[in-house]
Order: structure tokens, then C-alpha cells, then sequence
């Protein structure tokens, strides 16, 4: 048959589904009764799909498929297929069309029995009762469509309008002719919620009929949340996916399924990143707090993976030069009192704190808007503009500066947040569109307790990662001194206030590495290479407090209240500092404050406070969030 009208290639589709029987709150589809009428069609169906089996297999993954012979597949039973001449050693001719691959691919490897099913049958799922109604439970909102179909909808019909979205590749002029169309896909796993999906398709409209093939998550159709291959028809006001209908597909190859597993993408995802986090250590330590973490030869870290590292000339005795600053204090300071075994890792090896897939899945939970940034990002970023982020910060005014470097001295606090929430003080350094950030955060999603710990956040290119959790992670250099340590005592307002020292973002003057310092004496704890980022010194500072939560109202910065300027009541930072372009290091004299929430937070931001010039450059921030 010649195929009239449009062809899509769609990258990605997602039907979202508000629907009244849906309960939000456990995400369970609950029971609707049925007349005896609707429950005699049901069986029909079943009986439909559910042909008789020669045999039943199983998958790898668990999953039965009844072999049904070829002739009572469903399809067959189509009053079209009455006289019908097809086999299930047919083909498809490729007459005058570039040449294919012949087809010896075996997919028994995809069944327990290693084999599949015998050959003049076909694996079809089976399906259940169950199964019919949650999928029946949505209507026809729930089944895909094109694109083109949405637009011929009735615009005041709110809910069906709005269920659907498209992101999409698709051919103009509906008057051209398409006998075919092909893609490949990488495959990926969307998280849904129990009533949604969301899928990656190729869509071909024929008229008023279409075809669809691809991949797609899919809870209602699948119960899981796993990528899984699909076909979907809708052929003269019938429609089905799969084989779930005598519209359906005709299949022939008795050791491939349609609804197969694609595989455990998301685990293996994980478990690679869990390869490259916690690399074979030569002794796993704990810190005084219980915390597990791994001492790995300096040359095994994360970053090493980093493609731009196949020839480096780096080792852990590396420090940077700093010619032409203000002195800094020599590094002597001793951390093994960090460490149960009160000396920390073995010389030439670094600290790295042990993850579990647990701790990334609930990290991966929140998407991209639990990722810090700065608040340039943040005010140029309409998608942004949830509410979920909030910043209350002094930041350097332009971005036609350049600063090879920044520093910070902020009294540590510990601002109440929930278990979906995070509150930190950080020093940001924008670096074109990379950036780095240090300081501390108070965040059960990253780290599982509400203490405030050190951190460090790197943004390079496409990738971004907290600590040492990615290949553009930093490089550290010290065995004694951990990334992620609790941080304490805690100031108490109005009582007892808490340094730990400079924390410090600064480029090396002679080769253009970034180095984090930490600590009384600014220690070198470790740094990214020049080549990280695609600019060699740094546009915007910004020193403050950055809040999220998933959900409102967001958490307290700071002490959890509203500043007045006072250093025994206010959260602040002092010693504002940077190093500008000409590497000459400078408290800074002009910046502006930033507060996007000012009914949660404020800043009061100032320099030279007269008899406190030892104070430098100082900003207070903090409140009480949207309690």
C-alpha cells in the first residue's frame, strides 16, 4: 500500500494524565466496577490476544510470552485476512533500494531457554484482565497520537488538549508521499509518574491511520517503569498497541518480542557511575562521624577518566605558585584528627567518600533543578522559574571582567531544611558557561543527614557533578582532608559564632589550574586542570546563600531569620576577596546584592565598616524561607 501524508520523528513524547480516578497520594489506579456486559467484552478481548499456546517461555528478565502458532495470531482474525496468502517465512523486498544487511541475527540470547519459541510460532505477551482495565481506565487521552492530530483538537477541550506534548522532527507539506521511513535511537528512561508516559517514536500518518514503533516508558501499559519496545496502531477507528487487537502487527520472527525490556538502562547507568565514584581502593577508612570512604591511588581518582587527561604530567605532591599575591600562610596543618585512625589515607593516596546506587537514585530524584547555579543562571533561565530556587546573594556587577580567582570567610550555621530541601553558602565562580562553587550545605538528599558539610560543585561543558561523583570532578591532592566532611560546632545566634577559615576558588598564575583552598592556613585540598573549561579566567563572582526545595514552601538560609547586620544574630561572610585580571588580589569594593524572594530572605551587604576594617569586605544574608 502507498503511504499518503506526513512522517515524524519524534525525540520525545510525554501524555500527561490528571485523571479522576487516579489517586496522587499513592499513586494507585483505583477499582471501577463493571456492568456484565463490559465484563463479557473484556473476556472477548482476552480471549483475543490470549490464543491458545504451544508453549509458554520466559524471558531473561521474567517476563511470559506464550509461542502462539503463526496463523492465530490476532491479527488473522481480521475479516481482511479471510483469503490471505501471508507465512511466517515472508520478507520484505527491497527492490531498487541501497542494499540491506542480510538478517542472521539471533535473539535467543533474550530468553531463559536461550532460544525463544519453536519456529512457525510467535512469542505474544500474555495479557491479564487487569491489564485491559488500567489501560481502558484512561480512554483515549492515553493512547499516542501525532502531533498534527493535537492541533485538529477542540481548543476549549482543556484536559484533552493539554494532556499532550510533543518535541519533535517532522515533515512539511501533508500532499508528499512516503513509502517508508527509518531511525535510530539512543535509549534512555524518562522518569514518569504511574500515570503517565513518555516515549521516543517514529510516527507515520497514512490519511486518517497511523503507525507508531519505538521505545516508550510506560507504567499503565508495561506495571514498570523500565524502557520497553513498541508498535502502535490505529487503523479505521480501531487501534491497539502491539498485538492487542486484530489491527495489530503480523509477526513473524519467533525469537523477538514486542514490549521487551530494553534492557536495565537506568542500572546500568548507575552501576557505571558507581564504577567511576568508587574506584578499588588500597583501604577503606571512617571518618570520626562514621563515614566510609576509600583510599585511592592519587592517579585512579574519577577525574583521571576525563578524556583530556591521557597524557597529564600531574601527581599528588603538586601545589600551585602563587607569584605576585599577598603571602600565604605555609601549609602544616595536620587533619588526621578527622579520622578514626587519626591520620587519614595512606601518603599518595586521596580520600573518596564510598556511594551506593541508593545514594544516586535519590540524588537523580530531583532532575536538573536540584543542581545548583548561580543567579545569572537563574534570572536568564525562564524554565527555571518555579520557585524551586532562591538566592540571596552580593555578586560583581558585569560580565566584562576578569577574575582568576575569588575568597571567603563565612561563619558556619545550620538552617533547618526538609529531606527534599537544601540551604548552602557557597563561594560561585562563573567561568563563561562553566562554574565552580565551594563552601558548605546543609542537604539530606546529597549526603543523607542534616549537618552542614563542605562540597564542592563543578559545572564543565555538558557535565556537572558534586565532589569527585564525575570525571570533571577535582583533582584532590591532600590524603588527610575529605570532601563532604561534617562541619562543627555550629554557631549559635546571639551566643557563639564559628569560622573554619578561607575557602577559596583560585587559578595557578603559571599553568591556569583552578585550586580550592580550605581552612586557616588555605590549605590546598585540590584542583580541576586548565583545560576543564573552555575560558581561562573567571567573568562573575557571587558570595551567598542558594536554596531549594522541591516543594513549597523552601527552607531557612542562614540563621533562619531576617538580618539586621549584626554579627552575633547574622549569618554572614567576611574577607570578600578577589584576584582580578591583572592577578593583583583585592577586597572587592563595588558589588550588588541579589535577592530574587524577598518576602523568605534578605541581604544587607558592606565594606569598611568603620572600626571594623579587619572585617573587610562583609554581607550578612539569611531568612526564615516561606515557612
Amino acid at each position: 500500500m502507498e503511504v499518503r501524508g506526513p512522517v515524524i520523528w519524534m525525540f520525545l513524547m510525554c501524555c500527561i494524565f490528571g485523571h479522576l480516578i487516579v489517586s496522587h497520594k499513592n499513586d494507585l489506579v483505583e477499582a471501577k466496577s463493571f456492568s456484565k456486559s463490559e465484563d463479557l467484552e473484556i473476556e472477548k478481548r482476552l480471549q483475543t490476544i490470549n490464543k491458545p499456546a504451544v508453549k509458554i517461555i520466559k524471558t531473561i528478565d521474567g517476563e511470559i510470552y506464550g509461542c502462539v502458532d503463526f496463523f492465530k495470531q490476532p491479527a488473522f482474525d481480521h475479516p481482511s485476512m479471510k483469503n490471505h496468502t501471508y507465512h511466517y517465512k515472508m520478507r520484505l523486498i527491497w527492490k531498487e533500494m541501497r542494499e540491506r544487511e542480510t538478517n542472521n541475527t539471533a535473539f535467543g540470547y533474550l530468553w531463559e531457554n536461550g532460544v525463544g519459541c519453536p519456529i512457525g510460532t510467535v512469542p505474544m505477551q500474555r495479557v491479564t484482565k487487569d491489564d485491559l482495565l488500567r489501560l481502558d481506565s484512561f480512554g483515549d487521552n492515553h493512547k499516542p497520537c501525532g502531533s498534527w492530530n493535537t492541533t485538529t483538537y477542540d481548543p476549549n477541550n482543556v484536559v484533552h488538549y493539554n494532556q499532550h506534548r510533543f518535541a519533535v522532527a517532522r515533515t512539511k507539506n501533508i500532499g508528499r508521499r512516503f513509502n517508508g521511513a527509518t531511525m535510530e535511537l539512543c535509549i534512555t528512561a524518562p522518569k514518569v509518574k504511574p500515570t503517565q508516559f513518555s516515549a521516543s517514536r517514529l510516527h507515520i500518518q497514512m490519511g486518517r491511520d497511523f503507525l507508531q514503533a519505538g521505545l516508550t516508558v510506560n507504567p499503565v501499559l508495561y506495571k514498570d517503569k523500565q524502557p520497553r519496545t513498541f508498535v502502535y496502531t490505529d487503523s479505521n477507528g480501531n487501534s491497539c498497541y502491539n498485538t492487542n487487537c486484530n489491527v495489530g502487527i503480523v509477526l513473524i520472527r519467533h525469537d523477538i518480542a514486542l514490549a521487551k525490556s530494553l534492557s536495565k538502562v537506568e542500572d546500568l547507568e548507575i552501576e557505571k557511575r558507581l564504577r567511576t565514584i568508587n574506584k578499588p581502593a588500597v583501604k577503606i577508612i571512617k571518618s570520626i562521624d562514621g563515614e566510609r570512604y576509600g583510599c585511592v591511588d592519587f592517579f585512579k581518582q574519577p577525574a583521571f577518566d576525563h578524556p583530556s587527561m591521557k597524557n597529564h604530567t600531574y601527581h599528588y605532591k603538586m601545589r600551585p605558585i602563587w607569584k605576585g599575591m599577598r603571602e600565604r600562610k605555609t601549609n602544616n596543618t595536620n587533619f588526621g584528627y578527622l579520622w578514626e585512625n587519626g591520620v587519614g589515607c595512606p601518603i599518595g593516596t586521596v580520600p573518596i567518600q564510598r556511594v551506593t546506587k541508593e545514594d544516586l537514585l535519590r540524588l537523580d530524584s530531583f532532575g536538573d533543578n536540584h543542581k545548583p547555579r548561580g543567579s545569572w543562571n537563574y534570572t536568564t533561565d525562564d524554565s527555571n522559574s518555579n520557585n524551586q530556587k532562591h538566592f540571596a546573594v552580593a555578586r560583581t556587577v558585569g560580565s566584562d571582567k576578569r577574575f582568576n580567582g575569588a575568597t571567603m570567610d563565612l561563619c558556619l550555621t545550620a538552617p533547618k531544611v526538609r529531606l527534599n530541601q537544601y540551604s548552602a553558602s557557597r563561594l560561585h565562580i562563573q567561568i563563561g558557561n562553566d562554574f565552580l562553587q565551594t563552601g558548605f550545605t546543609v542537604n539530606p538528599t546529597l549526603y543523607k543527614d542534616s549537618k552542614p558539610r563542605t562540597f564542592v560543585y563543578t559545572k564543565s561543558g555538558e557535565k556537572s557533578c558534586y565532589n569527585s561523583y564525575c570525571d570533571v570532578g577535582m583533582i584532590l591532592v591532600r590524603q588527610d582532608i575529605p570532601l563532604g566532611m561534617a562541619l562543627s560546632p555550629v554557631s549559635v545566634r546571639g551566643a557563639r559564632t564559628t569560622h573554619y577559615g578561607v575557602f577559596g576558588l583560585i587559578k595557578d598564575q603559571i599553568n591556569g589550574n583552578w585550586w580550592l583552598q580550605f581552612g586557616n592556613a588555605a590549605e590546598e585540598i585540590g584542583f580541576w586542570p586548565s583545560s576543564r573549561f573552555h575560558q581561562s579566567s573567571g567573568n562573575l563572582v557571587e558570595w551567598g546563600g542558594e536554596v531549594y526545595s522541591a516543594s513549597l514552601p523552601s527552607p531557612q538560609m542562614g540563621f533562619g531569620y531576617f538580618v539586621d547586620g549584626q554579627m552575633r544574630y547574622d549569618a554572614y561572610i567576611k574577607q570578600i576577596s578577589v584576584i582580578d585580571g591583572n592577578k593583583i588580589d583585592r577586597k572587592v569594593a563595588y558589588t550588588e546584592k541579589f535577592v530574587d524572594d524577598t518576602r523568605g530572605y534578605q541581604v544587607i551587604d558592606k565594606y569598611n565598616i568603620p572600626g571594623y576594617s579587619i572585617l573587610g569586605h562583609i554581607m550578612f544574608y539569611g531568612g526564615p524561607g516561606n515557612l
